[in-house]
């Protein structure tokens, strides 16, 4: 996934809805959904779609687009340089910002590891990734960029009985994993203590549990008791295996 780096207060407007054209002193080829990357801060802060670069621009036609740019006119001689219109659809901040490495050199855009774009979808769900473009959804499975997933009983299945191509997972620190082993009574059952929900379908459950801040939800230990753990990574199913 690609990120694309601006500086304050752009960024700020891009992600308030204030501004859809980021200006920059050339063309860009790059389309589809990108990483939002606040310079200096080392974070992804949100997404946005990339949808065409127009320029370069005049005097006059920078005038005219005003408002969607965000440049007051104090700023107009950078204009004459800074004539290529990144036009920029869908933007959404991050409720918590991702963290990354940033590359020695790297200016404008940074290719972030599919790690990031993972964590991206665990901690805020497919609003902010969906229209990756083609080398993201080779790494994370299509149908983790659609929701809610529906029950597709046709699909072959992988040997934890989830079905091919399923979503991300999330997987406790001592291993444990939401998967449809842990129906209790035909249910499953997720949410912190006191906040419980149970679900009697396993798809609807998982797709709650990809909205949660914090996904938490109820397995049995080692004794056969059953308690609350808490997700702390997100896995595909063919990685795992059934306890």
């Amino acid at each position: 996934m690609k990120g694309l780096v601006i500086d304050e207060p752009w960024i700020s407007k891009i992600l308030r809805g204030e501004k859809i054209w980021e200006m920059r002193t050339t063309t860009t080829a790059i389309r589809g959904r990108i990483a939002l990357i606040r310079k200096g801060s080392g974070t992804v802060v949100g997404a946005a779609d990339l949808v065409d670069s127009i320029g370069p621009l005049d005097a006059i036609a920078c005038r005219a687009h005003r408002d969607k740019h965000g440049i007051p006119s104090n700023h107009d001689d950078a204009l004459l340089r800074w004539n290529h219109a990144w036009v920029l659809k869908n933007a959404k901040p991050l409720v918590r910002p991702v963290v990354y490495h940033h590359p020695n050199g790297a200016v404008i855009w940074v290719n972030l590891a599919d790690s990031v774009a993972e964590q991206m979808l665990a901690d805020h769900g497919t609003s902010c990734l969906a229209g990756l473009p083609r080398t993201v959804q080779s790494s994370i499975p299509k149908s983790s960029l659609d929701a809610p997933q529906p029950q597709v009983a046709a699909k072959s299945s992988t040997s934890a009985g989830i079905p091919e191509g399923s979503s991300l997972v999330p997987v406790a620190k001592c291993g444990n994993w939401f998967g449809p082993y842990l129906a209790r009574a035909g249910k499953f059952t997720i949410g912190a203590k006191g906040e419980e929900v149970s679900y009697a379908n396993y798809d609807e459950a998982l797709s709650a549990l990809r909205t949660m801040p914090v996904p938490r939800w109820r397995r049995p230990n080692s004794k056969g008791n059953w308690g609350i753990v808490t997700g702390v990574r997100w896995r595909r199913p063919n990685e795992l295996t059934t306890p």
